[in-house]
């Protein structure tokens, strides 16, 4: 059986409206991950797939002695018309994309997923509403609070099993020298 797994940084900010919006016009099966920024997804590979469990919590142990916590920025809404997406991405973009591409070659995936990737928060997918009324709507309930400043303090796996997304495992990057 082929396991599909989803790396992903938490995000570990409350704001007004954000699950809630989130709940509400995300229709992806990815709706089921806490609000998060997406690295990359595995999983049709045989080489993961031959991956067991132990060697995949040493190799993401491994990653957190290279890479530490770091700040960024969701400040700007976007819209992708080919997805229907709503979504705000991280600036500087640069860490997530270090981050994405420590984690592909610890797994010796290349770049299998990196076409695939679109490092950003998704607020809505899939959506039959107008791109201009779904950026009102999330302005009215999040208050204006843009930009949100955040911290990138973990990465979170997830593996999907029977239709549902849940919770492999978490490591928390080191603490940067600017703390």
């Amino acid at each position: 059986m082929s396991e599909r797994l989803t790396f992903v940084v938490p995000m570990k900010l409350w704001t007004p409206g954000l699950y809630g919006f989130r709940s509400k016009y995300l229709k992806s099966e990815r709706s089921m991950i806490p609000a998060h920024i997406e690295l990359c997804s595995v999983g049709e590979s045989t080489r993961f797939e031959r991956a067991d469990p132990i060697n995949v919590s040493e190799r993401l142990r491994e990653l957190r002695r290279q890479f530490s916590t770091f700040e960024y920025t969701l400040s700007e809404l976007g819209w992708d018309e080919e997805s229907k997406e709503l979504y705000l991405e991280p600036e500087p973009s640069e860490r997530f994309t270090e981050l994405r591409d420590l984690i592909l070659e610890s797994f010796g995936l290349g770049s299998v997923s990196r076409r695939n990737s679109r490092m950003r928060l998704v607020l809505a997918d899939r959506c039959d509403c107008d791109a201009y009324l779904l950026k009102e709507a999330f302005e009215h309930i999040n208050g204006g609070l843009l930009p949100l400043r955040c911290r990138a303090t973990e990465i979170e796996v997830y593996r999907f099993q029977e239709g549902d997304w849940l919770l492999r495992e978490s490591v928390s990057l080191q603490e940067s020298e600017d703390n």
